[in-house]
């Protein structure tokens, strides 16, 4: 089954923040090479990309919970 994209379709940016790129507990080292992409969907229409953001708790120790 496929769902052809139309008019109502957002680009949903999960957590892409400095906190990923930069040297932290956070660090993700995959972010430099996906950023220029991100960054190309974003701009062909920011009204209809949508952000989400990660609070982190002070230390990665005092995250609970994992991914499956």
């Amino acid at each position: 089954m496929s769902f052809p994209l139309d008019h109502r379709a957002v680009h949903l940016c999960i957590d892409m923040q400095r906190l990923f790129a930069e040297a932290s507990p956070w660090h993700v080292p995959w972010m430099p090479r996906i950023l220029p992409q991100i960054m190309l969907l974003a701009e062909r229409c920011p009204a209809r990309t949508i952000f989400t953001r990660f609070i982190p708790p002070a230390t990665p120790e005092e995250a609970q919970g994992a991914w499956p």
